[in-house]
């Protein structure tokens, strides 16, 4: 891997973070134009395919770095269980849209959103496991492996419930900010050889 490899990975994750909410308003803004301008679904598309394609980097150079920092290998499966259900959450999201889009039956629009609930609980599940997992590495990652991996934990548990999903939203937002750094300064510390 290349001293650059993480230094885009960690910026993609704080951009990541900090347009959540903008993503999110543009992607409802091209489904409210969808009606008058069926081509716009594309774009919300696109959008959505952008944005898990930068998590799928970004999970995959955090586990690059985990391999290189302390051959730490513990929470690989947990990376790929992410990666499946950000693949999986973001083809339900494709299939919602489209099926918006042609005018589908109702059941074509609510099967995906009840997946889409499901698959958010697994996310809560496999991070608090991650979260957990990382606490048993050595290395404490430029300082912020324990910050990193109590944030992971609290976000994870907060989206099991209810009530506390907007605020297990925002921790994961500040985890995905703490992984950027991570990677940052990874970029500064590791040595190539």
């Amino acid at each position: 891997m290349t001293p650059g490899r993480y230094a885009l990975a960690g910026w993609l994750a704080i951009a990541q973070a900090v347009l959540f909410f903008p993503t999110i308003a543009l992607a409802l803004f091209f489904e409210w134009i969808s009606r008058r301008f069926p081509g716009s679904v594309l774009l919300a598309a696109l959008l959505q395919v952008l944005g898990v394609a930068a998590g799928v980097y970004v999970l995959l150079a955090f586990r690059s770095l985990l391999h290189e920092v302390e051959d730490f290998r513990a929470a690989d499966l947990l990376i790929t269980l992410l990666i499946w259900i950000s693949l999986a959450s973001a083809g339900l999201g494709l299939l919602g849209l489209l099926s918006q889009s042609n005018g589908l039956p109702a059941a074509w629009t609510v099967a995906p959103v009840v997946l889409t609930g499901g698959l958010l609980a697994a996310h809560g599940i496999v991070s608090i496991v991650f979260g957990r997992r990382l606490l048993s590495m050595k290395d404490d990652l430029s300082g912020l492996l324990k910050p990193f991996a109590h944030t992971t934990v609290a976000s994870g548990a907060l989206t099991l419930t209810v009530v506390g999903a907007p605020i297990g939203l925002a921790l994961a937002l500040a985890a995905i900010v703490m992984q950027g750094m991570i990677l940052l300064r990874a970029n500064e510390d590791v040595q190539f050889v």
